[in-house]
């Protein structure tokens, strides 16, 4: 039973890492308000 909130926890942390951008768009992620990198279409994958 000690396993369970440590597995629902990762869970959690990869459900807000994929990030889905739709066809024809492009998303632009900032850390610390600065520019880090530009995501385009299909399924990507963030280090929260």
């Amino acid at each position: 039973m000690e396993a369970a909130p440590i597995f629902i926890g990762l869970l959690v942390i990869l459900f807000f890492a994929i990030i889905i951008v739709r066809e024809a768009t492009a998303v632009i992620i900032e850390r610390l308000g600065k520019y880090h990198r530009t995501l385009y279409s299909g399924i990507n994958i963030i280090i929260p």
